[in-house]
């Protein structure tokens, strides 16, 4: 009775989470030949689900990796559905890209699992994670800081990776009582046993010391996970109606404005929640919270973002956009230039002082006399020490760091400023002011080449 009940758990657990089609949608099942992938694969033959079955030899435990492959083998030639094997060089990846021996074997199923699954046409990848995986992340989560989507255990289902966990329902007792009652044959893994990873330190010594306390403990976990998810839902609508208020994004930079922040009360949640997707850590966010009331100036950089406290918001955006190369343009034959982040529209016309012609006076735009330009030009970032003769003030010269100051340009803005040079000499300083070397004479008949520094599209929104 007992075994009948966890399948229909199974098939109500699926139906609920709306995993998949049962009925249309085929599986790629990630089996390791333990019991818990095992009896995922069993539960699928039960549910009648079109599955094949994908294994990975990582070569870490010598022989009984080599048994691991083919007794998974076996189990798919017995339950009558394809079988892929891969074998890895596990060690030397790791060793090449700096990885651990975890990560690097995760990386390496993922991208061949994903290969099979489109090749082999199936819908999605299933993994065998049940509640204790959920309760081990959780714990692990808290030990390490967390917001509140570190409670949230191994999610049921991943869209972007096409993968599917159907025993999110399950706890591990229950999944070995099925396979004892059943008489499923499976492996043990040694490494499991091992308390040299953090994960199987929880395992073997937190748990049982948590489940002396509440016996149900599985159980409760899963209905505190049921809980965090609901709440994660009142959440994300709070985050993003203050998102709302406080953000803007301009010139490719995520801007948050300090004034609403400064006594908002979940202001560390908040910026957590915000600038953790940008690989922020919680130390720094609690520095950045802190820097509301202080003053201008301070920068906060991840792996792959910096953060600028300017004078009324803090401006997020990535690396790329304090540095670009330089580029070069021969000549008119391309409309548009790429320049780091930015992209230069170019265009030339004819001036007829006869058909006078006004120039619209827009934004980030310079209309420059074609015959006083030497090819090919050249798009750089500004240094220290450059100077040009501004449109404006006869004959005087000015240093471009004192432009910014007089324009109280902020740190992000400067780095993304564009150095339009010709022949050594600055054009443009761009989008800001135009060399007066290079202006259009009004009176005579001349060809204009007119340039627009266009908005920058935040990819990493």
């Amino acid at each position: 009775m007992q075994i009948n009940s966890f399948v229909k758990q199974f098939n109500k657990y699926i139906q609920e989470q709306r995993l998949l089609n049962p009925l249309t949608d085929r599986l790629l099942l990630a089996v390791s030949g333990g019991v818990d992938s095992v009896v995922m694969a069993h539960l699928c033959r039960e549910a009648s689900i079109d599955f094949g079955i994908a294994h990975c030899n990582f070569k870490l435990r010598s022989k009984e990796s080599d048994q691991d492959a083919l007794f998974v083998k076996q189990l798919a030639e017995n339950l009558g559905t394809p079988f892929y094997l891969k074998s890895f060089d596990t060690r030397p990846f790791a060793k090449i890209n700096k990885l651990s021996i975890q990560k690097a074997a995760r990386i390496l199923r993922y991208e061949w699992f994903e290969q099979i699954r489109q090749e082999q046409n199936y819908t999605f990848i299933a993994t065998a994670h049940h509640v204790n995986d959920s309760i081990e992340s959780i714990l692990m989560n808290l030990v390490k800081g967390c917001g509140i989507r570190g409670m949230l255990g191994v999610a049921p289902k991943q869209k972007a990776l096409h993968v599917v966990r159907p025993l999110g329902f399950a706890s591990k007792e229950r999944i070995v009582n099925y396979a004892e009652k059943k008489r499923i044959r499976y492996r043990e893994d040694s490494s499991n046993v091992s308390t040299k990873y953090t994960r199987n330190k929880i395992r073997h010594r937190i748990i049982p010391k948590l489940k002396a306390l509440n016996p149900a403990l599985e159980q409760t976990f899963y209905q505190n996970i049921q809980h965090f998810r609901e709440a994660t839902h009142l959440t994300n609508e709070a985050l993003e109606r203050l998102k709302a208020r406080v953000c803007r994004w301009e010139g490719g930079a995520l801007h948050i404005e300090i004034e609403p922040l400064r006594n908002y009360p979940a202001r560390h949640t908040f910026l957590f929640e915000l600038l953790g997707d940008f690989a922020f850590n919680r130390a720094q966010i609690y520095q950045i919270v802190e820097t509301l009331n202080g003053s201008p100036g301070a920068l906060y950089y991840s792996k792959t973002h910096t953060l600028l406290r300017d004078r009324t918001s803090l401006i997020l955006a990535p690396k790329s956009a304090y540095h670009f190369e330089s580029v070069e343009l021969a000549n008119l034959q391309q409309e548009s230039i790429q320049v780091g982040m930015q992209q230069i529209r170019i265009r030339q016309f004819e001036y007829n002082p006869e058909q006078p012609l006004l120039f619209e006076p827009r934004k980030h735009c310079a209309y420059i006399s074609l015959c006083k330009l030497q090819f090919p030009l050249r798009f750089r970032m500004w240094k220290e020490g450059d100077y040009f003769y501004p449109l404006g003030m006869k004959g005087c010269r000015k240093k471009i760091s004192k432009l910014f100051k007089d324009l109280k340009i902020n740190l992000l803005r400067k780095a993304q400023t564009i150095i339009v040079e010709s022949n050594r000499r600055v054009v443009w300083v761009a989008p800001y002011r135009l060399d007066r070397r290079f202006r259009v004479n009004l009176k005579q008949k001349t060809k204009v080449l007119f340039m627009e520094m266009c908005e920058t599209n935040p990819a990493y929104r």
